[in-house]
């Protein structure tokens, strides 16, 4: 359609204004582009060309859906508020740090996407490759805002979750993706995320509360680290921590000499049952400025810490000081 406004605009949205009024009535959701395809997002001046349609959608359908295939490396934000569901497709080699800047991007000008993450070709990869990169790439949306932020962050879908079990069966048995999804759906609907834990080197591990503080869990894991040195080392509650694989596994971490210790992979993990006023108190205690120049002098620094108790804290702190240092 766009392809088609753009070689000749008016001629185009007469002709589309035809098309809307004899299936309006019955059609309510419209799909801007060719199913499967983002070049909507290579047209030239494509915000515009897609605002023209939809004023023209807008004069003879009762309310329409309107989605409109985009790429996430193609500037969400240049799609303005008008578009009320642009479709988003992610490529399957994104970084994390693209996803994340195209969800908070989408939402500075109000944008509520429905992000599609392209799988990466299984029988070239292997499914545990492929599961690996979507569960991290949908994290990266959910921290962004996906599926949470009350200011658009949209939602998330992933391509083709089914596949065919042989040519010509007619049946269709559900992808390693689809179980993992599933997963990830359970532990990160409703939740959001509140504050980030030192996790070791290259680790992350995200802090998440739901409608209350009492629903709380950690997904974390190793980014960029060696893998001996990627491990959540800290007292998570005051009882036993259930860690989640993607794949829906729990095994149960309790604490050793006052620490739950949970050694992660490049996958993230789920982690239940923990203490989160607690973790918060631990997440938000920080040194500021966080660097200091390497000189041979005395540095002055700050201890901040964030109280998410309804009461004042009392609290001792313990330096584990280098050698020859004085504090």
């Amino acid at each position: 359609v766009l392809g088609v406004i753009d070689h000749d605009p008016s001629a185009a949205i007469s002709g589309l204004r035809e098309l809307l009024q004899r299936y309006a009535e019955r059609a309510t959701s419209w799909h801007i582009g060719a199913v499967g395809s983002d070049d909507v997002s290579s047209l030239r001046d494509a915000p515009s060309m897609i605002a023209r349609v939809l004023e023209a959608m807008g004069e003879v359908a009762p309310r329409p859906v309107v989605s409109v295939p985009w790429r996430a490396q193609g500037e969400v934000r240049a799609l303005g508020s008008d578009v009320a569901s642009p479709t988003v497709r992610v490529d399957a080699w994104a970084s994390a740090d693209s996803v994340r800047e195209s969800v908070e991007g989408g939402r500075r000008v109000g944008v509520t996407p429905s992000w599609v993450f392209t799988p990466l070709d299984e029988d070239r990869f292997g499914t545990e490759a492929c599961v690996r990169r979507l569960v991290r790439l949908a994290v990266s949306g959910w921290e962004a805002g996906v599926g949470w932020s009350p200011d658009g962050g949209g939602s998330l879908v992933v391509e083709r979750p089914w596949r065919r079990e042989s040519e010509g069966s007619g049946g269709a048995m559900p992808t390693a993706w689809y179980g993992a999804g599933r997963t990830r759906s359970e532990e990160l609907a409703g939740r959001r995320p509140v504050a980030e834990l030192y996790a070791g080197e290259g680790a992350r591990a995200i802090v998440a509360v739901g409608s209350t503080e009492e629903d709380g869990a950690i997904i974390a894991w190793n980014e960029w680290g060696r893998g001996g040195d990627a491990e959540l080392r800290a007292r998570l509650g005051f009882g036993a921590g259930t860690v989640r694989d993607h794949n829906g596994n729990e095994r149960t971490v309790e604490a050793v000499g006052g620490e739950h210790v949970i050694e992660l992979t490049d996958t993230p993990v789920f982690i239940s049952g923990i203490d989160t006023r607690l973790v918060r108190f631990r997440a938000g205690l920080q040194l500021v400025p966080r660097f200091m120049e390497s000189r041979a002098q005395r540095h002055a620094m700050e201890i901040e810490s964030f109280n998410p108790y309804r009461e004042s804290v009392q609290a001792a702190v313990r330096f584990a000081s280098p050698e020859g240092w004085d504090f």
